[in-house]
């Protein structure tokens, strides 16, 4: 089996341009076939894990539209999927059943699934998970939709392996806290959107998430929100800044690039005075930029516009207040000719590269 690059069209809209962003380990798509082929194709590749079938009335020859991209965390395998309708089921691999590696924890983000656990048909949707064993193969019917697969490395969770054992073994009277779907849910949405840099705090919050889900214990749950609650602020202190001058910015936008309830919001936000305050602040701290690296030539009017300030006496006042001098104050400042071997030169850039030896 090859895994084949995307060519045409990327899931999951991405609206990051960053050389530091986490690149795709793995990438699948069925439009890299010709139209007859992308069914087979889809099925060949990960045959391993079941074999697929197409709905009534559908034939390979009509296409059939399917991908799947693979990050890596820090130790954790995190694939996204968008596939059309179809039906899955069982295939036997002798010599796997009692050497189990990773776990898998599928949220189905949009659509759902009928899958067939212990003869019960059970129906995952919404913010239902459903885990298996990863050499586990399953019966069931797929609508089509948006799917995240985590794959949990079994040494991530030493003394709580029955755990994950009963969730992958168990029908519908057993499952995960709904607060674990919630998370991977936000997590899927926000993951192509995440740096290199995002990767260890991501992987931990979610580490601690599943901890904390599988065990129902409150305190595991209180545990975990510290990690859950820094990597979201993280997330939404990257979108604020991408989207600074945008007059669109506002808290709503921000619940929904999250996936959380404008309720989680103002929790995550709780300790650094408010939505509304960190917007305002850091709003502020992008015009004081402006002004100083134009050395006093900007409008004061254009860079409140810029930064959604349509009241100058407002903008005025919250600018003394967040840095002890009105917009103009800091423009004569800027406009001084300042010597450029100075520090402040060289801090911004401005002065001579000098190699220290």
């Amino acid at each position: 089996m090859s895994s084949m690059i995307l060519k045409d069209r990327q899931p999951f809209a991405d609206s990051i341009s960053s050389a530091h962003k986490i690149i795709p380990q793995y990438r699948f798509s069925s439009c890299d076939f010709a139209r007859a082929e992308q069914f087979v194709a889809y099925d060949n590749e990960f045959a391993a894990f079941g074999r697929s079938r197409l709905p009534p009335g559908r034939y390979a020859r009509d296409g059939f539209c399917a991908q799947r991209v693979g990050y890596l965390l820090n130790g954790l395998r995190v694939v996204l999927g968008e596939t059309e309708a179809y039906s899955f089921s069982q295939v036997q691999r002798p010599g796997l059943a009692t050497d189990w590696g990773h776990w898998v924890m599928i949220l189905r983000m949009r659509g759902w699934a009928d899958v067939d656990i212990e003869g019960n048909s059970i129906r995952f949707e919404g913010y239902a998970v459903e885990v298996r064993h990863e050499d586990q193969s399953r019966c069931g019917h797929l609508s089509g939709g948006e799917s995240l697969f985590l794959y949990l490395p079994r040494e991530k969770f030493v003394g709580i392996e029955r755990l994950l054992d009963g969730l992958a073994q168990a029908a519908n009277s057993v499952r995960a806290h709904p607060l674990l779907g919630c998370y991977l849910g936000a997590m899927g949405r926000v993951l192509v959107n995440s740096t290199e840099a995002d990767a260890v705090s991501l992987a931990d919050a979610t580490l601690s998430m599943v901890r904390a889900s599988i065990s129902y214990s409150k305190d595991a749950i209180a545990e975990a929100e510290m990690p859950i609650m820094a990597a979201r602020f993280e997330f939404a202190r990257k979108y604020i800044d991408r989207n600074i001058d945008s007059p669109a910015l506002s808290p709503d936008g921000i619940a929904a690039f999250l996936a959380v309830s404008r309720r989680q919001l103002y929790k995550i936000f709780d300790s650094h005075g408010g939505v509304y305050s960190y917007i305002l602040t850091r709003r502020l701290e992008a015009a004081f930029r402006e002004i100083l690296a134009s050395r006093g030539e900007c409008s004061i009017s254009r860079v409140a516009e810029n930064y959604g300030f349509t009241d100058m006496a407002r903008f005025s006042r919250a600018f003394r207040a967040r840095f002890d001098c009105c917009p103009t104050e800091l423009r004569v400042m800027a406009r001084r000719e300042v010597d450029r071997n100075s520090f402040l030169c060289w801090l911004r850039g401005d002065g001579p590269e000098t190699d220290v030896a």
